[in-house]
C-alpha cells in the first residue's frame, strides 16, 4: 500500500503537491491525504472556490470520490461537512480549546471526499468582482461543474473514480441542479466527460410550500407551536412565498403583518430549542465565556458537543490554521464565519423554486442512483416534508418501507428504508438535521453502502 501512494503522489500535479496539507495547529503532522486551496473558475472576475480534499484511508485507487456541500444557501463546506460532521477530526473543546479531536466514523474511511465552498463569498470563496455577490442555482451549478473539470486536471488520478455529489439542507437544490448539468454536459460531443454515478441528500430543500408544511406539521407534532398558532400560520400565509431561516429569519415577497405575527409566535413558542436537532443540547454561555448546557433526555452518542458550530468557527478563524489549510491567501476583508453570509444575495426566486423537475428529469433518464435521507430529529427540513414531495413525484414503489439496521448493535432499528423506481429514501433514528455528527456510525454505514451499490 505505501508504494502505490507514493506512485500516486509522484503523479500529482505541481498544484496539487502545493495544495498538500502537511500539519494543522492542535493535532500536528497530517498522516492523511489531504490537500486544500482555491480553483480558479473565472480567472477575468478572480472568481475562486475553496475546496478540501480528504484522500480515502487506504488511498484514492478504486474508492469512490465525493463531492459534498453544505447549504444556507452561503453555509461552508469547510466549516460544516469537513470540521463539524464527517471529516477526520472535530474541534476538540472537551480536552483542549482551539485543538482536534479524531473522528472515528469519517467518511473518509470509505471514499475519498471533496469539501467545497460555494458559491464564492461563501466561507473561504471569494471574487473580486462585487457583481458576483449576486449569485442562483444556475450560475452556482455552472461554477460547480468547471470546479470538478478543474479539479480532475489538478488531481487526474481522481478523474475516473466513480463520482457521487451529496450535501444537505440547500444541498437540495446546489446538488441536483449540479447532477442535471453534469449528465448535459457529458451528452456534448467533445465535453470532458465526469464519471458521475448518482448522489445522496440529507434533509434537503426541495420546494417552499411543501417544505413549509413539512416544518408547521412537525413543529406542532411535537408539541413546540400551539394550536393556535399552527390555525394562524395556515390561515394567514402563502407558504409558497415564505421563507423561513433559523432564528428571526423570515423573508416574504410581500409581508403580511399577521403572517409574520404568526411565524414569529411559533419560534417564541419553541424557544430556544435547537431547530435543527429538536432534542440536542442547547449551547450556553455563561457570564464569563463558560459554556453549559441543559439536559439531554434523548438516548444519543455521548461525546455531541452543542458548541461544535462555534468551536469549528474559532478554530478555522486562527491566522495558522488558514496557513496550513492554503485559505484566505488574499486576505478577505470579513472574518470567516460558516453561514455568515457575507454580502452574497442569492436569488430569491430559485431559493423558492421546485426542485421536482429536475428530479423527474434526472430519474426520466434512468442514468444515476439517488439516496434522499431524513434525520428523524431535524425541525427546520423535517422528514414530513420530504415524504410529502416524494409521493409528489408518483414514482413506482419498487420495494415496501422496511427497516435498516444499525452497525453497531445487532438487531437494532437505525430508521427505515423505502424504495421507488427513481429514488430510493431512508430515515435515521436520532439524527438531526447534520445527520453524520449526530448518528456517525450510522450515517457512514448508509453512505458506504450506497456508493458501493449495497443495498441499506
Amino acid at each position: 500500500m505505501l508504494n502505490n501512494t507514493l506512485v500516486e503522489r509522484s503523479g500529482d500535479t505541481p498544484d496539487a503537491r502545493a495544495d498538500r496539507v502537511k500539519h494543522l495547529p492542535g493535532w500536528g503532522k497530517v498522516e492523511d491525504q489531504v490537500y486544500s486551496g482555491y480553483v480558479t473558475v473565472d480567472s477575468e472576475a478572480g472568481r475562486a472556490l475553496f475546496y478540501i480534499l480528504v484522500e480515502a484511508q487506504g488511498g484514492s485507487a478504486g474508492n469512490p470520490l465525493i463531492l459534498w456541500t453544505n447549504g444556507g444557501p452561503g453555509c461552508a463546506s469547510s466549516g460544516g461537512g469537513f470540521i463539524r460532521e464527517h471529516g477526520p477530526w472535530f474541534p476538540n473543546a472537551f480536552v483542549e480549546q482551539n485543538g482536534l479531536r479524531r473522528n472515528e466514523y469519517a467518511w473518509n474511511r470509505a471514499a475519498s471526499v471533496v469539501y467545497l465552498d460555494q458559491p464564492a463569498f461563501t466561507g473561504f470563496s471569494y471574487s473580486n468582482r462585487s457583481s458576483d455577490r449576486y449569485a442562483a442555482d444556475e450560475t452556482t451549478g455552472h461554477d460547480a461543474r468547471l470546479f470538478l473539470e478543474r479539479f480532475m486536471k489538478r488531481f487526474p488520478r481522481l478523474r475516473n473514480a466513480p463520482l457521487w455529489l451529496s450535501g444537505e439542507s440547500f444541498g437540495g437544490h446546489y446538488v441536483p441542479q449540479l447532477a442535471q448539468m453534469i449528465v448535459d454536459g457529458n451528452a456534448k460531443p467533445g465535453a470532458q466527460q465526469i464519471n458521475l454515478k448518482g448522489f445522496l441528500l440529507g434533509n434537503p430543500s426541495t420546494e417552499s410550500e411543501i417544505d413549509n408544511t413539512g416544518r408547521i406539521e412537525y413543529w406542532y407534532e411535537h408539541r413546540l407551536i400551539s394550536t393556535e398558532t399552527r390555525t394562524e400560520i395556515y390561515k394567514e400565509c402563502d407558504l409558497e412565498e415564505v421563507i423561513i431561516g433559523p432564528g428571526d429569519l423570515v423573508d416574504m415577497r410581500q409581508p403580511k403583518s399577521k403572517c409574520l405575527d404568526g411565524i414569529r409566535r411559533a419560534k417564541r413558542e419553541f424557544g430556544d430549542t435547537d431547530i435543527y436537532d429538536v432534542y440536542e443540547d442547547v449551547c450556553r454561555y455563561d457570564s464569563k465565556g463558560g459554556r453549559g448546557t441543559g439536559e439531554d433526555p434523548s438516548p444519543r452518542p455521548c461525546d455531541l458537543d452543542p458548541c461544535i458550530g462555534d468551536e469549528a468557527v474559532r478554530y478555522l478563524s486562527m491566522p495558522a490554521v488558514q496557513e496550513a489549510l492554503h485559505a484566505n491567501t488574499t486576505g478577505l476583508p470579513y472574518p470567516y464565519d460558516v453561514c455568515g453570509i457575507r454580502g452574497l444575495e442569492y436569488d430569491r426566486s430559485d431559493q423558492l423554486r421546485t426542485m421536482l423537475p429536475t428530479y423527474q428529469a434526472l430519474i426520466a433518464k434512468k442514468q444515476l442512483r439517488i439516496l434522499v435521507f431524513s434525520g428523524l430529529f431535524d425541525g427546520m427540513e423535517p422528514h414530513l416534508g420530504t415524504e410529502l414531495w416524494l409521493a409528489k413525484l408518483n414514482m413506482t414503489l419498487t420495494t415496501p418501507t422496511r427497516p435498516w439496521f444499525d452497525p453497531l448493535e445487532a438487531n437494532v432499528e437505525a430508521g427505515q428504508v423505502t424504495e421507488y423506481d427513481g429514488i430510493t429514501y431512508a430515515t435515521i433514528k436520532g439524527a438531526g438535521h447534520m445527520a453524520a455528527y449526530t448518528q456517525p456510525a450510522r450515517t457512514l454505514q448508509m453512505m458506504t453502502r450506497w456508493v458501493n451499490n449495497e443495498p441499506l
